[in-house]
């Protein structure tokens, strides 16, 4: 699953995260990137992203999401993308929604992956920032 532009990655994890295909998600991410949980924690590394992508999964989320920027310099880009989801916690429904600021980089055969993957974005400075 591979992106040939920065807005594509946002597209592909779309497509994997409603599919709900955790492997192809991870072809998204460089080895070594990081991603912010729902505690505002940066966890670092493909085993971390697992965890947390997981753990979403089993909301059996669906995902709207438009990219709204993208902001290229070079062979890196930022991400920002309104989005809103729908799922299911204990068998009750959830909706959530937010801006996810994301980081990603051209890689050598020219695909586009993840380096910091922040789903929440300015949230994680909290009501007070």
């Amino acid at each position: 699953m591979n992106a040939h532009t920065p807005e594509e990655v946002h597209l592909r994890w779309l497509d994997a995260i409603n599919a709900g295909h955790l492997d192809d998600v991870l072809t998204l991410y460089e080895p070594d990137s990081s991603i912010v949980d729902t505690e505002g924690n940066l966890l670092q590394g493909l085993d971390a992203i697992r965890n947390v992508t997981a753990g979403l999964l089993q909301l059996e989320p669906t995902f709207e999401l438009h990219v709204a920027r993208a902001l290229q310099c070079g062979d890196i880009a930022l991400l920002l993308s309104p989005w809103r989801m729908t799922g299911f916690a204990g068998g009750d429904p959830i909706e959530m929604q937010g801006t996810t600021t994301d980081l990603v980089r051209r890689q050598n055969d020219g695909t586009w992956r993840f380096v910091i993957d922040n789903p929440t974005g300015m949230s994680i400075l909290g009501a007070g920032a």
